[in-house]
């Protein structure tokens, strides 16, 4: 597990890097996008063996259990056939309470091995969790200062297209709007006198007519 954290940090890295100082094409956040997958695979392959591990102390302890009953049972079995002085069947229960007792020890020595491992386990799946949740949040920061990135990239760019920036292109703008509505004034000014100069030849044309 450690080689693959490892493997992230120096890869991811080296990635961040070349795009920082080289400018090459290749996107770091792609590369951890690929690390988080094998990290999400890999800490739910621990996940489920952590389980498993789990499930196999739940065993070991029934099997326990059980074998203490048994042990339990032929100690007072054991108790009343020996005051009942009966040799045979007490042979029985003494051999029997021996495995039993060997079994009771073997079964809780396994069982704290494997609680041990249980342990070991759980504290490697939730520092992989923890890491997995390090890994999503430098994807963020890195998507948002990719996204800064981005947006000054595009601002320079506008800026730098032509040799122009945008003031002078307002400015040629504005310049354009005022030539127009200049020019659309004069003709409505020219509009307008025509107008008002034909009234007048009309009113003249007419007070003549009405002389003669």
């Amino acid at each position: 597990m450690a080689g693959i954290w490892q493997q992230f940090k120096e890869d991811v890295e080296q990635e961040w890097g070349r795009w920082n100082m080289k400018k090459e094409t290749d996107n770091p956040i792609v590369s951890l996008n690929r690390y988080i997958k094998e990290a999400e695979r890999e800490t739910e392959k621990v996940s489920r063996l952590t389980d498993r591990q789990r499930r196999l102390v739940e065993e070991f302890q029934h099997e326990q259990d059980e074998a203490e009953s048994m042990l339990d049972k032929r100690k007072q079995q054991a108790a009343v056939v020996k005051h009942y002085e009966e040799n045979e069947l007490y042979d029985i229960a003494a051999r029997e309470i021996e495995q039993y007792g060997e079994r009771v020890l073997k079964l809780a020595s396994m069982k704290k091995e494997a609680e041990e491992q249980l342990q070991t386990l759980e504290r490697r799946h939730q520092e992989m969790v923890y890491k997995l949740k390090d890994m999503r949040l430098k994807r963020m920061e890195w998507m948002g200062r990719e996204n800064v990135a981005r947006a000054n990239h595009n601002i320079s760019k506008l800026y730098q297209e032509n040799g122009r920036d945008p003031e002078s292109r307002f400015k040629e703008v504005e310049q354009y709007l005022e030539s127009m509505e200049h020019h659309q004034q004069q003709e409505y000014e020219h509009s307008t006198f025509d107008e008002r100069v034909a009234r007048l030849e009309k009113r003249k044309t007419e007070a003549e007519q009405e002389k003669a």
